[in-house]
């Protein structure tokens, strides 16, 4: 199946409009080609979705308050259906007499066992969003390292395929995964237990790793039992555990860790906190980055949310799109929301995939 070969059909799409805020819309814009092309075929759209983690149904996660926002980016009018209150039955009548019309359903987790961990009880929810439509088009990359039913088990029911955003997030990160050495990855910000995971096995592939934030904590604390020379972190926090881990991490890849050498402090009433790279780490970063023929960044260096503290990240932005005949790739989230816009440009991919970037990455 080829989404651009359907035409005259009813198309459940997959959708990820899983934003921070109703400012924050590169995830909506994401979606729009794939939706754009089906429209133009005479398709009838119903897009499914989550947003957050309501925990049963909140009314502040909600996805008809997103209506305007699609609306405006579409440039066309979203027919908002609450399949829990008015049931698929109904739906499914009404969408049969439709084309070329747009349904938004309510909040896909708005039901628990979306996200069950038995397959069973995700495909039973399944069968009920299949009953929709003829085809299914998984255009939710960030949720692509999750199985809940309406992008793992509705595959099982109906012919799919991926959207357009989706195909170009795989091309785009395979050539970064086959990209000529050397290759280095610049990891920062916090989700320790989930990045450090992802740290151990990207050490498999790349030359080079970066670390800054908070996610490099437990391992300049782990660096300092070692090396009396490595910077304090003073009252910044970590987390014994991940110090442990840390340590053995550095005792297998200790030639392939790039840590910080000084940082940039804050006094937040009595106690003193790293909260970016200081300059020399920053120089040294930057003349070690020479010569990458691709580099992966994900994290912000520092507080970026408080200037002057977002120095580093910024800087850590601007080293990266210098480096000639190399292939960048900005690892989306706060990597985007963290530096400037006309930098950020100059990125070669820039991805929305979040946790499912990871996840990818080193498969």
């Amino acid at each position: 199946m080829d989404i651009k070969n359907l035409k005259n059909s009813r198309v459940l799409v997959r959708v990820n409009y899983d934003i921070p805020t109703l400012e924050s819309i590169d995830r909506i814009f994401d979606s729009k080609k794939t939706i754009n092309i089906l429209l133009k075929n005479n398709n009838c759209v119903i897009l499914l979705s989550h947003w957050g983690r309501p925990d049963g149904n909140n009314i502040e996660l909600s996805l008809q308050k997103l209506v305007p926002v699609i609306e405006s980016i579409l440039n066309k009018n979203i027919i908002f259906y609450n399949q829990y209150n008015n049931g698929f039955g109904s739906l499914k009548n009404k969408i049969e007499r439709d084309n070329s019309e747009i349904y938004l359903l309510e909040n896909t987790r708005f039901e628990e066992g979306e996200k069950s961990i038995e397959p069973s009880v995700r495909k039973k929810i399944a069968s009920r969003y299949a009953q929709l439509a003829d085809y299914f088009v998984d255009e939710a990359f960030a949720v692509s390292h999750r199985n809940e039913a309406t992008n793992t088990e509705i595959k099982d029911i109906l012919d799919w395929d991926y959207g357009l955003s989706y195909k170009e997030e795989i091309v785009n990160l395979d050539r970064f995964k086959n990209s000529n050495k050397p290759i280095s990855v610049i990891m920062g910000g916090a989700k320790l237990e989930t990045k450090l995971d992802f740290v151990e096995k990207i050490l498999h592939q790349c030359d080079q790793l970066f670390l800054g934030g908070q996610l490099c904590f437990p391992f300049v604390e782990a660096m300092s039992y070692i090396d009396k020379s490595t910077p304090k972190i003073h009252n910044s926090k970590y987390d014994m555990n991940f110090v442990h881990k840390a340590k053995k991490i550095l005792q297998i890849y200790s030639n392939r860790i790039v840590l910080p050498v000084d940082f940039v402090y804050m006094k937040d009433f009595n106690q003193i906190l790293a909260v970016d790279l200081g300059p020399a780490t920053i120089e040294k970063y930057k003349n070690k980055l020479v010569g990458s023929k691709a580099v992966f960044w994900n994290g912000p260096v520092g507080y970026y949310e408080k200037k002057p503290y977002d120095f580093g990240t910024q800087e850590i932005a601007r080293i990266i799109t210098s480096l000639q005949n190399c292939y960048k790739v900005n690892g989306g989230g706060d990597t985007v929301s963290s530096i400037d816009k006309n930098i950020l440009g100059k990125f070669d991919w820039v991805s929305m995939g979040g946790g499912a970037t990871l996840d990818y990455l080193v498969k």
